[in-house]
């Protein structure tokens, strides 16, 4: 039996369900299907153009796993409210909405996200831990996990990882993943690529799927 705390005290929570973050970012889309399909979008101008010069050498490509590291530690730094698609096979699309603050608490909005489609959620990481609570009439919230602890497999929504602590793994050259460039989806901009956990990896650190990055 999973120890999940059933407790009034959200630590922190109030202030993160009233907040108003002021930085967005464009609608993308999550994807879920038999496999993971994540777009991320970072925030922040393009960089300027410079005219090539025969003096310039010319750059060696990176290699996917060397791109995909950028992108993440560009993206683990980004602090942004907004909106994804989720997309699951079988179900209507729904919003949810993703904040993430600058003192490192975040939220995502679910709706239908418990009780077979039927209850709206919010998961939120705050100081005490991760949090799973009820919208509607009746308000009410459980704590799932402690602080850096792990949320235990039956009461993981999942749609938060990619977010939060997956990116952790995406950037940690020591993780048993296999990276490759994907070209397989129509997004408008960006990187995608395909992750998949290395068989090695008795317990893998995260889904396999293509992630894609803005």
């Amino acid at each position: 039996m999973a120890d999940i705390d059933a407790s009034p005290d959200l630590g922190g929570f109030p202030s993160l369900w009233r907040r108003k973050t002021k930085i967005f970012t464009p609608a993308v889309a999550l994807a879920c299907g038999a496999a993971l399909v994540v777009v991320l979008s970072g925030c922040g101008g393009s960089a300027p153009v410079v005219a090539p010069s025969e003096a310039s050498p010319k750059a060696a490509p990176q290699s996917p796993q060397g791109r995909l590291l950028a992108r993440v530690a560009a993206a683990k730094d980004m602090r942004y409210s907004a909106p994804y698609t989720l997309r699951k096979n079988g179900k209507k699309d729904r919003t949810v909405t993703v904040e993430l603050a600058e003192d490192g608490t975040w939220r995502i909005d679910v709706p239908g996200g418990a009780r077979g489609g039927t209850r709206d959620v919010v998961i939120a990481g705050v100081k005490d831990g991760v949090y799973q609570c009820s919208l509607g009439q009746t308000r009410g919230c459980v704590r799932l996990a402690g602080p850096g602890g792990q949320v235990p497999r039956a009461y993981d929504p999942r749609v938060q990882h990619p977010f939060t602590d997956w990116l952790d793994v995406l950037s940690d050259t020591r993780a048993a993943l296999s990276v490759a460039a994907d070209s397989s989806l129509s997004v408008p901009r960006g990187d995608c690529f395909s992750v998949e956990p290395n068989s090695v990896a008795l317990a893998p650190p995260m889904d396999s799927g293509i992630y894609c990055f803005d």
